[in-house]
């Protein structure tokens, strides 16, 4: 096994990863799992400093009524991205993503600490974003517009309640965008 260099776990059962509890794939490079971010997944993700293509999964935790501390996860050579918003805050300040494919699920979770993440660590390496989030998302296309200048690619794929209406953004960085892609689907 130490040839392996991607690795895709589509799985759902969280105790998948104790499987993976003392495994090393030391030329492991692009990881995949349906699994939430959680400690003994970081613990497995740190001893693959390899890996430049992440991909966990889009929901939070809703089984856990406290919401674990993450250790800080340690990929330098992290490049792509795609998984929960809130993930990002556990990434340590070696990243420099070129791609972010992120998800919100839940009404509440905020979008400012992931994109203050992006735009402290990679905000000027990051080039595509693609996001997933209820509401018209009017502020996050503001957020990144204003806070990411070198995203050359947006796409939002909005999850509308029947009875929300857009509010006022502004939207004048927006022009420097290459490609924006707004789906709109209901819920």
């Amino acid at each position: 096994m130490v040839e392996i260099r991607s690795l895709r776990l589509l799985v759902d059962d969280p105790s998948l990863i104790f499987v993976l509890k003392d495994s090393v794939l030391p030329r492991l490079q692009h990881f995949e799992c349906r699994l939430i971010l959680s400690p003994p997944l970081v613990s497995f993700l740190n001893r693959h400093p390899m890996v430049n293509y992440l991909e966990v999964s889009p929901h939070e935790d809703i089984f856990s009524s406290v919401k674990p501390t993450l250790p800080p996860l340690y990929l330098p050579q992290l490049e792509y991205f795609a998984g929960n918003g809130e993930y990002l805050t556990a990434m340590s300040p070696t990243i420099s993503l070129r791609a972010a494919f992120l998800s919100w699920g839940a009404v509440d979770s905020s979008i400012e600490a992931a994109i203050a993440v992006l735009e402290r660590h990679s905000g000027d390496s990051l080039n595509v974003i693609a996001c997933r989030r209820q509401g018209w998302n009017l502020d996050l296309i503001d957020m990144i517009s204003t806070r990411l200048p070198y995203v050359y690619s947006l796409h939002i794929a909005n999850i509308l309640v029947v009875d929300s209406y857009p509010s006022e953004v502004s939207c004048a960085s927006i022009i420097l965008l290459s490609r924006l892609n707004v789906q709109l689907g209901l819920s």
